[in-house]
């Protein structure tokens, strides 16, 4: 654009250095570009001699080293309940091998969104269960309801990911897992976000399940 072409034709001339305190870690100039990786936090300096315009960027990725102490929740909540196929709601030290269980999902906002994700990730000893495979006739008929408005479903092996539309009402959507390993579980928080409208978002807790 214009933007980029007034700034191709400026002249620049300068010559930068790069410190983590007082540890110099790169040299570049307004010819020659570098590029730093660094693999531990750290505080940085930049000097500048010379004219014309520096542009630089970041990127920053990383796995918290600590589980979230506190949802983190903002115009929106959601929850995560296990049902039998009774109905009955599964305490998380109660799953028991080879049976089947209902995951409810409720998910409400404070204003009408679309584009909105949900991540819900599945603890190592749970499967997802294709809905078709199971005996409807044995189900409890409100785990067969759905009232959210879903614009796509993708089934992972560590996740199920809901593509869909929210609103003030409480919408619910029902999936089935098999228990499948014996064993105790971390099981990841439950989250949600809108594409378009990063303002609403949420994060909850991690827990924990026993497969018996």
């Amino acid at each position: 654009g214009k933007y980029a072409q007034r700034i191709q034709s400026a002249p620049s001339d300068f010559k930068g250095k790069l410190y983590a305190g007082d540890k110099l870690l790169a040299t570049f100039d307004s010819v020659t570009p570098t590029t730093l990786k660094l693999d531990q936090p750290q505080d940085l300096r930049l000097e500048i001699e010379g004219k014309g315009k520096l542009f630089y960027y970041w990127n920053v990725s990383g796995v918290p080293t600590k589980p979230p102490t506190q949802t983190k929740q903002a115009g929106m909540t959601l929850t995560r309940t296990y049902f039998d196929a009774q109905g009955k709601k599964v305490p998380d030290d109660a799953f028991r091998s080879g049976d089947v269980y209902f995951v409810r999902l409720t998910v409400k906002s404070d204003a009408a969104l679309e584009n909105v994700v949900i991540n819900d990730m599945l603890p190592a000893g749970l499967e997802v269960v294709d809905a078709g495979a199971v005996n409807r006739n044995h189900v409890a008929p409100e785990l067969l309801k759905k009232d959210l408005w879903t614009q796509r479903v993708d089934f992972r092996d560590d996740r199920v990911l809901v593509f869909c539309g929210t609103d003030q009402n409480s919408r619910v959507f029902h999936y089935p897992v098999r228990a499948v390993t014996k064993g105790d579980f971390a099981h990841p928080p439950l989250s949600a976000h809108c594409m378009y409208a990063p303002d609403f978002h949420y994060t909850g807790l991690p827990g924990r399940i026993q497969v018996k």
